[in-house]
């Protein structure tokens, strides 16, 4: 079965619904992004979209037969995003209205995506040992014991104590568009070619992302963070930011 964005799958009892638009572009992902469909009213954040009985009505869906669009409530909740193995996407119980999709789109970019502030340097001073490092997008730390970049700018501004960060990895055989090369800015960090691996972005706890304030923190500079905000927006398919 084919998965496309806005589909609502059942796994393991709760509902989810395919946000990411580019799982079979390169020859078809393991894993696709998905969110939670919740319906706690006190968990509803500014970015999450109401997911109802006003999507795809019977009669326009296209929905395998049998599959009733009914029966799914509540908001998708974008900032608890996930990656779900494919096998888990069986169950399909609905599909997001056009408008709902297009909503979510929009929400997934304000989330990525750089806002109207420029950092015209690539390194930060570190905070003093008894004090937070203030966290931005483009920063990069460590987590789970790897590089990563943090890529979540509507959580670092409303200070969400959970972000998400994407990998930073060397020397992919293969990238795609989604890979970002950041080697120019960080010849004296890295050996080699560097990537920011957008596609492979997953969530963390601020207090989880390690920095070493002995030396200055290493951060992107404007223009890597906008190449990395074109492709969130590639991903998720807001291809009208593109033009």
């Amino acid at each position: 079965m084919s998965i496309q964005q806005g589909d609502i799958f059942n796994i393991d009892g709760s509902a989810w619904i395919v946000v990411d638009a580019f799982h079979d572009r390169f020859g078809g992902s393991k894993t696709v992004h998905c969110a939670p469909i919740l319906s706690t009213p006190e968990l509803h954040l500014d970015l999450d979209v109401e997911i109802g009985d006003q999507g795809v009505g019977a009669s326009d869906s296209q929905l395998p037969m049998g599959i009733q669009p009914l029966g799914v409530k509540g908001f998708a909740c974008l900032s608890l995003i996930q990656k779900q193995p494919r096998e888990k996407l069986k169950v399909l119980v609905a599909r997001a209205h056009a408008a709902q999709l297009e909503r979510i789109r929009q929400n997934l970019v304000t989330m990525f995506s750089v806002f109207s502030f420029d950092f015209d340097t690539v390194r930060r001073l570190p905070a003093p040992p008894d004090e937070p490092v203030a966290i931005y997008p483009g920063m990069i730390p460590t987590a789970r014991g790897q590089r990563v970049c943090v890529v979540d700018h509507w959580g670092c501004f409303n200070g969400y104590p959970l972000l998400y960060v994407a990998p930073v990895e060397h020397d992919l055989p293969k990238p795609t568009p989604l890979d970002i090369d950041i080697s120019s800015e960080y010849q004296d960090l890295f050996s080699g070619r560097c990537f920011v691996r957008t596609n492979e972005f997953f969530q963390v706890e601020q207090g989880l992302l390690k920095f070493d304030k002995r030396e200055a923190i290493h951060m992107l500079g404007y223009g890597l963070l906008r190449k990395i905000s074109r492709a969130y927006a590639l991903k998720f398919g807001q291809l009208t930011l593109l033009l």
